[in-house]
């Protein structure tokens, strides 16, 4: 799980208005590319992340975008009328967006001998809030396939304050794990349950650095002396 709020985490999450210098932020870039059919967004409802494709209008509906116009003509084999609503993306309210599940594989590459980890997916978490500013609800938007996503976020300049002169992009910042994230849940005997679901306070902390740990002890136990 990335907070977006962490601060090594910040240039995932500004700019929130529109792009700033041709620069987007990590949900507007997933959201533009979604909005222009070229990428595809999946259901988080289901057990399959990359099952169940999801309609556009249902990301609209969570972030609370309306449309600003319509548009009715003919379908040409049916005859029927049929109406397509126009939204403005400029003013969706990415700022909503705090934080981003990520779905890796970790595994051993025996021919490098090392420990390698694979994006497969990420899924922008909403928290929506009340009018006197506490939260009311978290919201997971959608699932992307990150495979797919790449040749978008590769095109995505990423700000860093150390290097002005020759930045990465998204997609190098995120391959290159520059980011803060901690353990949500992992795959196990008990149907990839959450951590959450059986830890609370502190003790899901120290379970999610217990595995974290595990992880890194496997690599380790590879190796002999």
């Amino acid at each position: 799980m990335i907070d977006l709020r962490e601060k090594q985490n910040l240039y995932l999450y500004y700019p929130t208005n529109s792009a700033v210098d041709d620069r987007r932020s990590l949900i507007r870039t997933l959201l533009d590319a979604i909005s222009s059919g070229e990428l595809d967004a999946y259901s988080p409802n289901t057990d399959n992340e990359f099952e169940a494709k999801l309609p556009l209008t249902d990301i609209y509906e969570k972030l609370g975008i309306t449309y600003s116009d319509s548009i009715v003509s003919v379908d040409p084999e049916t005859g029927e009328s049929v109406t397509k609503y126009i939204y403005d993306m400029k003013n969706a309210p990415v700022d909503l967006v705090k934080k981003v599940l990520v779905k890796e594989v970790w595994f051993f590459d025996s021919r490098y001998t090392r420990l390698e980890v694979r994006i497969l997916g990420l899924c922008p978490i909403a928290i929506i809030m009340n009018e006197d500013g506490t939260r009311l609800d978290q919201v997971q938007l959608f699932w992307v396939y990150y495979p797919a996503a790449e040749r978008f976020l590769a095109k995505q300049e990423a700000y860093s304050a150390f290097n002005d002169a020759q930045r990465g992009s998204i997609h190098d910042m995120l391959q290159g794990r520059k980011f803060g994230s901690y353990i949500f849940k992992e795959s196990n005997v008990y149907n990839n349950r959450i951590i959450t679901s059986y830890a609370k306070g502190m003790a899901s902390n120290i379970e999610a650095q217990r595995i974290e740990n595990s992880i890194f002890q496997k690599e380790h136990d590879m190796w002999a002396f």
